[in-house]
């Protein structure tokens, strides 16, 4: 049996206090089928240098630069762009993510064929990784242990509730991303760009909700 291949894309902007976790938290998975991409923002701390002692370690991290900062969304539409393998995340390079969320997402993912990506549950934490809560999730979708939103579904939640996805927590068909999403319009929408993007995965399939705990987003 194949094991799917999953490509973890990191944006980073100064990012040397929290990368390194992020990658430890990323590099032990359950799922080791992995292609790491770390996509620095010029970053003028020691964030390369800290993505650099991992790479020297680590044969699966590969890291991109830019000499001048792109800005937050043009940085995350690289992601977009260079998504390969059978599925992609974009994971934030201060958040923790749990052993198993990369395989618990693409189980869910070769389970629901009709859905193009996945989200999940999360804690949050502070500056040094305590636990102080969790992350809003509407009740209608906390009853049940996983869930499909196609895009009326998707809309009438967000429309009470506003958006309720953990960005950091989206696994997506690598096809998806790249081919049909492409672009993080921040020209548009700017720090809700990323709810754009569930809005338009959810008008060509639908937007799984796995309401597990898989991740720490740090505030």
């Amino acid at each position: 049996m194949t094991v799917p291949r999953c490509c973890i894309c990191i944006p980073t902007f100064n990012s040397a206090a929290t990368l390194g976790a992020t990658l430890q938290s990323v590099l032990t998975q359950a799922h080791q089928n992995l292609i790491v991409k770390i996509f620095d923002n010029a970053s003028t701390d020691s964030t390369l240098a800290v993505a650099t002692s991992f790479q020297e370690k680590d044969a699966r991290i590969q890291i991109y630069t830019s000499d001048v900062n792109l800005g937050g969304e043009r940085n995350f539409t690289r992601c977009l762009q260079a998504a390969e393998g059978d599925y992609t995340a974009i994971y934030h390079s201060d958040d923790l993510y749990h052993p198993t969320i990369v395989e618990e997402s693409v189980a869910f993912l070769e389970k629901h064929r009709e859905c193009g990506a996945v989200a999940v549950h999360s804690l949050l934490i502070d500056e040094n990784a305590r636990i102080t809560g969790e992350r809003f999730l509407p009740n209608e979708l906390r009853s049940q242990r996983e869930s499909e939103l196609d895009e009326a579904a998707f809309l009438e939640l967000v429309s009470r509730y506003g958006n309720f996805v953990t960005c950091p927590s989206v696994m997506a068909r690598s096809e998806l991303y790249r081919d049909k999403i492409a672009q993080w319009n921040g020209h548009n929408f700017k720090t809700s760009a990323d709810l754009d993007i569930w809005w338009r995965i959810t008008q060509v399939s639908r937007l799984g909700i796995l309401t597990k705990p898989l991740m720490s987003y740090r505030v």
